[in-house]
């Protein structure tokens, strides 16, 4: 018939042990049904803290589309996915090679790629130099 060796035999005797350790424990969680009672997730249940909410006038001061040859680092910072270190290189690049000539030219800045701007795009304008 079918002979096993010592390894095959220890690992057929671990596997049996989970076996039947689930069969227990399954079985013990339909009788005692009770001991662990199931939760619901109910939406807008817990409240939300007021400094989540609070909103400054800094917040709303600027507005979209944003002009990006007038922008500070924080308008740019206000963009989704445009941190610190991007507006900054936004408004360095701008100094140092002068205002955009056409949106596009946004890809020039390090970090700004042609998928980002183009999800940027209707949030930005261009007050021509």
């Amino acid at each position: 018939m079918f002979t096993f060796n010592r390894n095959e035999q220890l690992v057929l005797l671990m596997l049996s042990l989970a076996l039947l350790a689930g069969i227990v424990v399954s079985y013990l969680d339909r009788t005692n049904s009770d001991a662990i009672r199931d939760f619901d997730v109910k939406k807008n249940e817990v409240p939300v803290p007021d400094i989540l909410e609070k909103t400054t006038a800094e917040d709303h001061q600027t507005s979209l589309p944003i002009d990006i040859n007038s922008a500070t680092a924080k308008d740019f910072e206000k963009l989704p996915g445009i941190g610190p270190s991007i507006a900054q290189r936004i408004v360095d690049y701008r100094t140092k090679v002068g205002k955009f000539k056409t949106i596009d030219d946004m890809t020039n800045v390090s970090g700004i790629g042609p998928k980002t701007l183009e999800r940027l795009r209707t949030q930005l304008t261009i007050n021509k130099p």
